[in-house]
C-alpha cells in the first residue's frame, strides 16, 4: 500500500461507503448521543490544545439546548474511555487515544453533526433513557 492509496481513502468523500462514514457509524453504534455531541466540541479544539478536562467536556455540555446532567456527562466519559475514543492521561486529564481522531472526526461536518445530535439528546433525555 502506497501514501497515496491512503490518503485516496482518508479523502474519499462518498457519504456512505467512506472511512468517514465508517468512523461515524461505529461512533453511532458504540457512544450515546452526549458523548458524540461532546466528542465533536473537543475535536474542534484539539488543533489548540492535545488535552482536556472534565470541566471543558461540562463547558460543551452546556451549549446543547437540553440540559445535560453531570451523571449523564460521567457516564458519557466513561463510555468514551470503554470504547477508546479517549483517554485519561493523569487524573482528570483527557485525551484521544489516537492522535489523528480530531482530524478524522472533523471532516464529518460539525454544523448539521451537532445540530443532529441536539435533536437525538433531546429525543433520548426527554425519555429518560440517558
Amino acid at each position: 500500500m502506497r501514501l497515496e492509496d491512503v490518503e485516496a481513502v482518508f479523502e474519499d468523500p462518498d457519504p456512505n461507503q467512506s472511512f468517514i462514514a465508517y468512523v461515524q457509524q461505529t461512533l453511532r453504534h458504540n457512544l450515546d448521543p452526549v458523548g458524540r455531541y461532546v466528542t465533536v466540541w473537543l475535536a474542534n479544539d484539539a488543533a489548540n490544545t492535545h488535552s482536556f478536562t472534565m470541566d471543558q467536556m461540562r463547558k460543551y455540555a452546556n451549549v446543547c439546548e437540553t440540559p445535560i446532567s453531570q451523571e449523564v456527562l460521567e457516564r458519557s466519559v466513561e463510555q468514551l474511555e470503554a470504547t477508546n475514543v479517549v483517554r485519561q492521561r493523569k487524573r482528570g486529564i483527557y485525551e484521544f487515544s489516537v492522535p489523528d481522531y480530531p482530524n478524522i472526526l472533523n471532516r464529518m461536518g460539525d454544523t448539521q453533526l451537532l445540530d443532529n445530535l441536539e435533536i437525538e439528546i433531546a429525543q433520548t433525555l426527554g425519555n429518560g433513557d440517558a
